[in-house]
């Protein structure tokens, strides 16, 4: 017998017939009752005090709180309504009066903001409309979510692909995502178009200039579940660098490092970042980076005077069969030995911090080339460090680009235009199968082009 307060998903009247389990019905011969189930409890209230949505901010809201939240989010579209309308207590006239006037301040607000002369800042727009800055950026944030993202049709290089997720090799030069939705000429807008007019949904993203491997979502119930990987670092990411400069600690025997230095805004360009040990800076950040030599070569040629001459703090050698060593070799005088190289590496990131793989190579001495924030080319962007404090650098020179290779850079392969990262490896859990998948993106050609200049294996 069932314990008093307990649910049945059926049962039979006495005629046979089978009652629902909405019935709530007491057998004078048990003490058995029938009670509602909590999911029939919810729907009955729903169905008796529904929700309504905010034309400003699409915030679900019972009828009872309604006025209230309008009063707080939008006092316009309070206004609006007017006294009468919310005496009624008519929802549905309320509601009318509300979307229309919310329609009537969109279209003002997209006239101000993108299509009368000079474009408006969301704090002009609202002084002249004399509502906040905040209701103007949820009117238009929910209007251009409102807006299809466009087809791009050139093709995309399918890796995989599946009824849940479809993994593509980025080419270098191309957005993951639009600047607008009402533009194209991005990578999500490709795939739009690959998976016929179907949207996908973004996990994780890659540099403009940064090539290989991306992984993108079909089915949304499993958005959260792969965009989860990358925030908790589950996935893990591997990519490769053709770098130019010196081995670190000067030791030809190194096959694997680390670099464990802290990432901060840089002082000097406001678009990079830089390593930063000051214990008096707020924004920096702890990041970590392992590499592996894939292959190199010695080169006293690859000299590029803008290297340290010292040993970049925080970069340690690591040994096979241990986690980590943190000792330092140096040579008997005990001076810097430098050892000019050019070599790919293989680049593990254990966080995931802005540029974090092309400031940890150019912390260690290992610019990736073509890099025009961190590059070998670049002296007027570095890292704050002491090391790279010489007189050369105190004068920053501010401008987008740097310099432009010169004699033996200037050849033919080498003077890329955009840093030679590619996102070589990804490794993901299915979030339903828990099947680990992992997935490669072949070498772009310019990368390959740069490789073969410079003799290196791949």
């Amino acid at each position: 017998m069932a314990s008093d307060g307990g649910f049945l998903n059926h049962a039979l009247d006495e005629d046979g017939s089978e009652m629902t389990r909405n019935e709530t019905v007491v057998n004078p011969n048990s003490e058995i009752t029938f009670r509602p189930s909590r999911r029939a409890s919810r729907t009955e209230n729903k169905r008796t005090h529904p929700s309504y949505f905010c034309p400003a901010c699409n915030a679900q809201c019972k009828a009872t709180v309604f006025r209230r939240h309008t009063q707080k989010c939008c006092p316009d579209i309070e206004s609006a309504v007017g006294k009468e309308a919310w005496m009624t207590e008519d929802m549905d006239l309320i509601m009318v009066k509300a979307q229309k006037h919310a329609n009537e301040m969109l279209e003002e607000m997209k006239r101000l903001a993108f299509t009368d002369g000079a474009r408006m800042s969301h704090a002009e727009v609202a002084q002249t409309l004399n509502v906040t800055e905040l209701r103007v950026k949820n009117a238009l944030r929910l209007h251009s979510k409102s807006i299809p993202l466009n087809n791009d049709t050139t093709p995309v290089e399918v890796i995989f692909e599946n009824e849940d997720i479809l993994v593509v090799n980025k080419p270098p030069y191309l957005r993951t995502h639009p600047i607008h939705r009402h533009t194209g000429t991005s990578l999500i807008n490709r795939c739009i178009s690959h998976l016929g007019g179907k949207e996908c949904y973004i996990v994780h993203r890659l540099d403009m200039d940064t090539s290989g491997v991306i992984l993108f979502v079909k089915n949304p119930l499993l958005t959260r579940g792969f965009a989860e990987q990358f925030m908790t670092r589950e996935a893990k990411k591997t990519y490769l660098a053709l770098c130019v400069g010196v081995l670190p600690l000067g030791k030809e025997e190194v096959q694997a490092f680390e670099v464990n230095a802290p990432i901060s805004s840089c002082n000097k360009c406001k678009e990079g970042r830089a390593v930063s040990f000051a214990t008096d800076d707020l924004e920096a950040k702890e990041s970590r980076t392992t590499f592996d030599f894939f292959s190199w070569k010695k080169d006293d040629e690859l000299a590029i005077d803008s290297l340290p001459t010292e040993r970049a703090r925080g970069v340690s050698i690591l040994l096979e069969g241990t986690e980590n060593t943190n000792v330092e070799k140096k040579n008997e005088s005990g001076s810097w030995n430098p050892i000019s190289v050019a070599a790919l590496v293989l680049a593990s990131p254990k966080t995931g911090r802005t540029h974090q793989i092309r400031v940890h190579l150019a912390h260690a001495g290992l610019p990736i080339l073509g890099d025009m924030l961190y590059g070998p080319h670049a002296r007027w962007v570095v890292p704050r460090c002491d090391a790279w404090s010489d007189d050369s650098t105190s004068k920053p020179r501010y401008k987008w680009s740097a310099d432009k290779p010169k004699g033996k850079w200037a050849k033919d392969g080498l003077d890329l235009d955009r840093q030679a990262l590619h996102a070589y490896r990804l490794e993901v859990t299915h979030p339903l199968t828990n099947e680990r998948l992992s997935f490669e993106a072949p070498l772009p050609d310019d990368m390959k082009k740069a490789l073969d200049v410079l003799g290196i294996d791949y």
